[in-house]
């Protein structure tokens, strides 16, 4: 992560590769230095491991949140984020990632930031 200037902003930017295994001390420890790096402008993008709306983020379809969908939405409600995709695709259904053994599909990666009134 860095913090910096843009436009006159200071602006957080985040790079985010999160385990693929259930890690809540990962979410944790990335909630952790985002408070410690005190920026009111947020953008984080990368790949979470996990999927925010498993009825609209995988296929076939699931209801369940899983406990890293749960520390990043935590994390997205503490800070006052949006999952920038979703937000401008409310009912759109793509897919990023296929599993095999799974017999599954799902959408990994976000950019998560604050929305900006103009």
């Amino acid at each position: 992560m860095v913090k910096g200037m843009l436009h006159g902003e200071t602006v957080l930017l985040g790079n985010i590769y999160a385990p693929n295994a259930q890690d809540g001390e990962f979410y944790t420890v990335l909630f952790s230095q985002l408070v410690d790096m005190d920026c009111a402008n947020i953008i984080l993008a990368g790949d979470f491991n996990c999927v925010l709306c498993p009825k609209m983020d995988k296929f076939p379809p699931q209801s369940m949140l899983t406990k890293n969908s749960k520390a990043l939405w935590q994390i997205i409600n503490e800070l006052d984020l949006i999952d920038v995709w979703r937000h401008y695709n409310p009912l759109s259904k793509e897919y990023t990632f296929h599993s095999n053994p799974h017999l599954s599909h799902s959408s990994q990666g976000n950019v998560l930031g604050q929305m900006v009134s103009q």
